[in-house]
């Protein structure tokens, strides 16, 4: 029981801020490459520092690398997003462009629309529109708002909406 404790501090340890590893390998290079080791009289103890230095920069590189891995994945998906929300809006149905016209022809990104119709819903699933608001105006119209992406879009391609 006790060795599993000693294991859950250990993994406790290891998910310590970026910051603690830096200082940790800052500390361990000082102590391994100046004199202060020998000064500290703590000679004997190289090894220990090197094996300790050694886990610090695994445990940092690895914490950097799997930042940076976030931060590509992310970026990945929002790129991945964006290309399905031009291809969709290069491929509207005549109803779509209707809707879509409304906003682009009145200058404003809400309009009212039916929640019980099929073409918003699809709108709303491919990331085009949005409903604003969860209270509706006449009992089945509620605020729908267009994606700042698909805004953009129509913006600079006004002949998708012809």
């Amino acid at each position: 029981m006790d060795a599993l404790k000693e294991w859950a501090a250990l993994l406790n340890w290891l998910k310590r801020p970026f910051f603690a590893f830096v200082a940790v390998v800052t500390l361990c290079v000082l102590l391994l490459y100046g004199d202060a080791v020998e000064w500290l009289g703590l000679g004997s103890y190289r090894p220990i520092v090197a094996a300790v230095f050694l886990v610090a920069l695994v445990v940092l590189l690895s914490q950097i690398l799997a930042f940076a891995a976030e931060k590509i994945a992310k970026w990945n998906r929002r790129r991945k997003a964006l290309i399905r929300c031009y291809d969709r809006l290069r491929n509207l149905t005549r109803e779509e462009k209707v809707i879509l016209r409304g906003y682009y022809v009145e200058e404003t990104r809400t309009q009212y629309l039916d929640i019980n119709d099929g073409v918003v819903a699809g709108l709303v699933s491919a990331g085009i529109i949005y409903r604003a608001t969860t209270m509706s105006s006449h009992f089945t119209k509620f605020a729908y708002n267009i994606t700042d992406t698909a805004w953009d879009f129509i913006q600079l391609y006004p002949d998708v909406l012809a």
